[in-house]
C-alpha cells in the first residue's frame, strides 16, 4: 500500500512532503493520460492537447 511507504517513522518532514508530493503529481499525471485517451476515443480531443499532456509522462 503506498501510504504505508509515506509513513516513515524515521523519515524527516521534508521528506515526508517529498515522498506525498510525489505520489499526488504522479496519480495526477496517469488521471490526465487516460482522461485524454478517453477523449480521443470520443473525438473530443484538440490536437493541440496532445503536447501539452503528452509531457506529463
Amino acid at each position: 500500500m503506498r501510504t504505508r511507504s509515506l509513513h516513515d517513522e524515521g523519515a524527516s518532514p521534508q521528506t515526508y512532503c517529498t515522498r506525498a508530493l510525489g505520489m499526488l503529481e504522479s496519480e495526477f499525471r496517469a488521471m490526465a493520460l487516460l482522461a485524454l485517451a478517453d477523449w480521443e476515443q470520443l473525438e473530443l480531443v484538440d490536437p493541440e492537447l496532445f503536447p501539452a499532456v503528452g509531457a506529463l509522462q
